[in-house]
């Protein structure tokens, strides 16, 4: 005859289970959290790669802000997604290079409160930020940070820069954020993987994730300005 389970080595067995369960559910959620920082890692380096393409194929110009020195007279942005503009479109000079036909901004969200239907995220979203964070009002927001203030709508040579691979060109941002990077918008950055850190692509094409406490307030350090030579933050 079976010897039949009694209730106390039932509950001595599930509590077992429910405290290995404990211990090891951290440990996942860590295994999880570094996989998506892998990945915010490598959307960085494909838009690094296509960044110094764009450069390459422009005699060392680096991408300004928009291709007709002002918005009224252009019809591409550096943010963008697209490749044809149209009104209300977002046509980007780096998505020829990244194989991208969206309309949405580089690394954001697209969320129109009355549009269900065009809701979309970008392939190069950080998977470890959430659509809670994107207000239901905006058409577009999470998106990256970009063009730094000093060659943002002017042609500004890479040969004129110090220091390319400490000079900030494209960064994480938060909620409905899309200005230049500049230290006068320090507060837009946001900083969400372990360790409070922000992935920053610097002009080089080289990729750094830099903690919240190593980004510099100093506005005339290289990170900020270009043409600077002053280079302690790091």
């Amino acid at each position: 005859m079976k010897k039949k389970f009694t209730l106390i080595e039932l509950l001595v067995v599930i509590a077992i289970i429910a405290i290995l369960a404990g211990m090891l559910l951290p440990a996942l959620q860590q295994a999880r959290r570094r996989g998506m920082y892998a990945t915010c890692v490598n959307n960085f380096g494909t838009i690094g790669k296509a960044y110094v393409q764009y450069c390459d194929d422009n005699k060392n110009m680096l991408m300004p802000y928009w291709n007709g020195g002002q918005s009224s007279k252009s019809t591409k942005w550096w943010s963008g997604e697209g490749l044809i503009y149209s009104p209300g479109n977002t046509a980007g000079m780096m998505a020829p290079y990244l194989g991208t036909r969206a309309n949405r901004l580089l690394g954001g969200w697209r969320y129109p409160w009355t549009y269900p239907q065009y809701r979309s995220k970008s392939q190069f979203a950080c998977p470890e930020r959430h659509r809670s964070e994107v207000t239901a009002t905006t058409s577009s927001a999470l998106p990256f940070l970009g063009q730094n203030n000093n060659h943002s709508t002017a042609r500004f040579s890479i040969n004129r820069i110090r220091i390319p691979s400490r000079n900030a060109a494209i960064m994480e941002s938060r909620n409905n954020y899309q200005p230049w990077t500049d230290h006068e918008t320090k507060q837009s950055i946001a900083y969400p993987h372990p360790g409070n850190t922000c992935n920053v692509l610097m002009v080089g094409g080289n990729m750094m994730s830099i903690p919240r406490g190593k980004i510099p307030t100093d506005g005339d350090q290289s990170f900020w300005r270009p043409t600077q030579k002053k280079n302690t933050w790091w």
